[in-house]
This record gives C-alpha cells, sequence and structure tokens, in this order.
C-alpha cells in the first residue's frame, strides 16, 4: 500500500490563496490514502498516517473556514451526475476524476469496473494545471491502494 505521497501533495501550501479546487483534491487525496494506510498495523504505515492526518487537518481547516465543506466527511461525498461516454479518451482530466471517485456506486450495483481503464487513460495525459496534476495523482494512488487490498482479500 501506499506509503507516501508526491512532494506536491505532503508539502502543499495551505493559505488563503490556495485554489479551492486544489484544497478539495488534496484533502481528498490525505483522506483516503491515509485512511487505507491505517488498516496496516506497522511502524511505517502508522507513521504515514499520523503525517496523512497532520496536513488533511489543515487544508480541512481552511476548506471550513471557506464554508467549502462543514466537516471532513464532506470529502468523501461523490459527484452522481458524471457519465459514461463510449470513449473514455473524449474526457477531461476532471470528468475521469469525477468518474473514478463513482467506484463505490459502480461496486454496489455491480456494475463494470471502469478503474482499471480510467487509469490507463489518465496515465497517457499529460496534466495542463497543478489542479489536473492533483486530480491524476488522486486516481493513481487510490487505484494502487485499492488493487493491493482486492489483491490481499482474495
Amino acid at each position: 500500500m501506499v506509503t507516501a505521497l508526491p512532494s506536491r501533495v505532503m508539502n502543499y501550501k495551505v493559505s488563503a490563496a490556495s485554489p479551492t479546487c486544489e484544497l478539495i483534491t488534496v484533502g481528498q487525496i490525505l483522506s483516503e490514502v491515509g485512511d487505507c494506510a491505517s488498516t496496516v498495523l506497522d511502524r511505517e504505515h502508522l507513521s504515514f498516517t499520523r503525517k496523512c492526518a497532520t496536513r488533511l487537518k489543515k487544508v480541512v481547516g481552511e476548506l471550513i473556514a471557506r464554508r467549502c465543506i462543514q466537516s471532513p466527511d464532506d470529502l468523501y461525498e461523490i459527484d452522481r451526475t458524471a457519465s459514461v461516454p463510449k470513449d473514455l479518451s473524449s474526457m477531461t482530466v476532471d470528468e475521469l476524476y469525477r468518474l473514478y471517485r463513482q467506484w463505490p456506486l459502480r461496486h454496489a450495483k455491480g456494475t463494470d469496473n471502469l478503474e482499471d481503464a480510467i487509469v490507463r487513460e489518465l496515465s497517457t495525459r499529460t496534466p495542463t494545471t497543478r489542479t489536473d496534476q492533483l486530480k491524476i495523482d488522486y486516481c493513481l494512488l487510490t487505484h494502487t491502494n485499492e488493487s493491493e487490498f482486492r489483491a490481499l482479500n482474495s
């Protein structure tokens, strides 16, 4: 499982000037990757979980101050409006990110697993903004954790 994050995530400067969309994505990365790491009870994973929690506290504080969220739980909210086109290559990074984040809904319905295809498509993209890079990071990191978790439990 992931026990390190890119420096652009761990060293992200949280300030009043930070774009909200970046803060939300950084918060989602820190919360979900940190949660996954906390399921492994060894020194390395627990230390990583604490680092994520410390960084997340700063991000959440800023997002609450901006009234974008009311609690850290709001970072787990899933956009239910993303639709699946026939060709993933026609989608923007943001659309692929929103579609990827819907994986719990797809799995609950027993529908096709799109995550592998979405991650393959995102791996071919060159991000044009820091927000796009963070969204790609989110998908790659959480996909790695999910894949390893499935392998361990199969």
